[in-house]
């Protein structure tokens, strides 16, 4: 495999528009995530001094995941800001909210089309739900929201530090010649 090296010292018009694009989508990135594109080559310089550290090569990986990483330990702050802020009562009102629909929509009786593709549905779904425990379902929903929030910054994690992760190779292909930098 023939490895994309060149001289650290040459520049040339491969390298410049490198530098160009690597600018101009930072900057995109930065403008549409709210500046939390600008700390995915945080993560990769964190990323890279640890493999320089455990002596292992940084790979293209390893970057990405640095780039993710940094990414996701910004939004865990703002998430703890933006909780932090938040006025008294507002999870207490946001809860009663939730469990007000969760009574209402149980009220309301199945569609008809249930009975029609499954004979006594809806007997069986009445029924179950006069027996559910409320702790258990109270715990059941601050699972699933949990899973949910944790799921969501991920993903959001992952698609910011990408946004970050490309412009900052660009950028080090622009400035050493190289895609990863050596370790």
């Amino acid at each position: 495999m023939t490895e994309l090296i060149e001289r650290p010292g040459s520049w040339n018009l491969k390298r410049a528009l490198a530098a160009i694009a690597g600018v101009a989508t930072l900057v995109a990135a930065a403008v549409v995530s709210l500046g939390l594109a600008l700390l995915a080559p945080v993560g990769m310089i964190v990323a890279r001094s640890l493999a320089r550290r455990e002596k292992t090569p940084l790979t293209f990986f390893t970057s990405w995941l640095g780039a993710a990483f940094g990414v996701c330990a910004a939004l865990i702050v703002v998430a703890l800001v933006v909780i932090a802020t938040l006025p008294s009562g507002t999870i207490a009102s946001i809860t009663k909210t939730a469990d007000s629909v969760s009574t209402a929509s149980n009220k309301q009786p199945p569609p008809a089309w249930i009975d029609r593709i499954s004979p006594g549905a809806s007997a069986r779904a009445r029924s179950s739900q006069s027996n559910a425990n409320p702790r258990l379902l109270r715990g059941f929903t601050i699972a699933s929201t949990v899973f949910g929030i944790v799921f969501l910054y991920s993903l959001l994690a992952m698609v910011i530090g990408t946004a970050g992760w490309v412009p900052s190779l660009l950028l080090t292909y622009a400035f050493s010649g190289r895609w990863i930098p050596p370790s």
